[in-house]
């Protein structure tokens, strides 16, 4: 998918946090049944609260994300 800002190819991946409290909200590329383990680049600061996972698109550039639900 294109950037509709820079026109740039937009990474592929989820937004999520994972189930544990005072977890931050994480972008990764990786899926992963235990999103525990996934390693990804913290994108909010921690919550407390359950878990959510989003598939989108992510501009690297514009720090756009793109995010179906």
């Amino acid at each position: 998918m294109k950037c509709p800002n820079c026109s740039k190819e937009m990474e592929s991946g989820y937004m999520f946090t994972p189930n544990a409290a005072f977890r931050s909200v994480r972008w990764s590329t990786e899926w992963a049944r235990d999103m525990s383990q996934t390693k990804g680049e913290e994108i909010a600061p921690p919550v407390l609260g359950g878990s959510i996972k989003i598939s989108g698109f992510r501009c690297n550039e514009c720090k756009l994300l793109v995010l179906s639900y």
